[in-house]
């Protein structure tokens, strides 16, 4: 299922969410995990929609999610506000900064390894006082998010000139 309203790397960015979602590698997320994609894109869901998607069905796939997505009009370029938004909250003296340790929970509660957890907040940079410029953060996430967009089409623009390419190694 593909929507000509979506770029590919949005089309990307929706997948990369689904699978973030599914940790389990089901192919189907819960309503609540369904939800929580959905405002981690941008997007919101009324309380009349999710009990109206809970009616409808209790786990979705890829293309539920999709297709959720493009009726919600995701708007991408309002992700970098979100995640400013979602941050400031977790902000205690309206310096612009969070504390490692309330990163560190978040992550926690979301489940993320130690590892990963580690390597977020290292990559955050932390001062002295092991505070975290949320500003910083959300721009290197958002870049992080367009290398990896760009390594895709790169890994894409490859196979696709191995797949029509001359294969004499072929038996």
């Amino acid at each position: 299922m593909s929507f000509k309203d979506f770029t590919n790397e949005e089309q990307n960015k929706i997948k990369d969410m689904f699978n973030f979602l599914d940790k389990k590698n089901s192919g189907q997320i819960s309503i609540e995990e369904v939800q929580m994609g959905i405002i981690g894109l941008g997007g919101e869901l009324s309380n009349k929609e999710i009990s109206e998607l809970k009616n409808k069905n209790e786990f979705f796939k890829y293309e539920d999610f999709l297709n959720l997505c493009h009726k919600k009009k995701i708007n991408f370029k309002d992700l970098e506000n979100k995640l400013l938004l979602a941050f400031s909250l977790l902000e205690t003296n309206q310096k612009g900064v969070i504390t490692s340790s309330s990163l560190e929970n978040l992550l926690k509660n979301d489940n993320v390894n130690e590892n990963d957890i580690n390597k977020i907040i290292n990559e955050a940079k932390p001062d002295k006082n092991k505070n975290i410029d949320y500003k910083y953060l959300v721009k290197e996430i958002l870049e992080a998010n367009s290398d990896d967009e760009e390594e895709s089409i790169n890994n894409n623009n490859i196979n696709d000139k191995d797949n029509n390419g001359d294969n004499s190694d072929d038996d």
